[in-house]
């Protein structure tokens, strides 16, 4: 018991310490959780089937969608956070809300976390961090997909295979200009 509570009291302090870690890091806000949720994302990819383990997930299609809102409230919990860390430094009201949506995030998180009971262990984590991986990547390309889905949406616009094609390339140099 007594090594338990060590490991959850030292949990606690390395994450009060990612602010003043944060504020080290030459990255941005949505950056600096891109590529947290990424590299969390792929080892755990990679410890999975170590572990013997095999995928359930598809079996419990309402603990999925649990989880992948719980994933995607991760993601957002961690952007605002983040980004609180950065605007309350210089005492901006935005950070204080970005604080508090971060912290409603995180209760959301928790609370989709546990409604998906049949997927648990090393198999939750990977699920939930990738989505949250996937939640944050897709919040840098909003604006492009968002372009094209609008144009379909409210002016009805076709998405013929050359506009799909031209789609494509707009996320695809979205995405490469941002990693050059």
């Amino acid at each position: 018991m007594k090594r338990s509570y060590y490991k959850y009291l030292s949990a606690l302090l390395l994450f009060g310490s990612n602010g003043i870690v944060a504020s080290f890091i030459a990255l941005s806000s949505y950056e600096i959780v891109l590529l947290r949720t990424l590299i969390g994302s792929l080892l755990l990819i990679v410890l999975f089937p170590l572990g013997g383990k095999k995928l359930s997930f598809f079996k419990y299609k309402r603990d999925s969608l649990f989880l992948t809102v719980s994933g995607i409230a991760m993601g957002a919990s961690w952007m605002l956070l983040y980004e609180a860390y950065v605007r309350i430094g210089v005492s901006d009201r935005f950070g204080i809300l970005c604080g508090l949506l971060s912290a409603v995030m995180y209760a959301f998180m928790v609370i989709f976390n546990k409604k998906a009971q049949n997927i648990t262990g090393l198999e939750n984590a990977t699920l939930q961090l990738f989505v949250s991986f996937l939640t944050v990547a897709v919040c840098g390309y909003l604006e492009p997909l968002s372009a094209v889905l609008f144009s379909v949406l409210f002016l009805k616009e076709k998405m013929l295979p050359l506009q799909f094609m031209g789609a494509i390339l707009i996320l695809g140099g979205a995405l490469f200009s941002e990693k050059c």
